[in-house]
This record gives structure tokens, sequence and C-alpha cells, in this order.
């Protein structure tokens, strides 16, 4: 039962820090993307060419 609860207690530990990670991840990919957003409006608006 004891070695049961520890797996257990690694379990959500382990699940706990994917979570954040996944979150981190996508928290990131949704600052970078808008920043990348930003930056094709602001080439558009000097009338550059977009690749």
């Amino acid at each position: 039962m004891f070695v049961f609860e520890n797996k257990n207690r690694k379990m959500i530990g382990a699940g706990a820090i994917l979570s954040s990670f996944f979150s981190l991840i996508i928290i990131g990919m949704t600052i970078y993307h808008h920043l990348r957003i930003e930056e094709l409006i602001m080439r558009v608006q000097n009338g550059q060419k977009v690749n």
C-alpha cells in the first residue's frame, strides 16, 4: 500500500510538472505568434514585401 501511494505521488508530481511545462510552451508559442503577426503588420504598413 505504501509503495503504491509513493508511486501515485510521483505520478501526480510528474503530471504537474508536465502540465506546467506544456502551459509554458503554449504561452510561449502564443506570444511568439503574436509578435510575428505584429511584425508582419508593420512590414505591410511600411510597404515591404512579406515573404
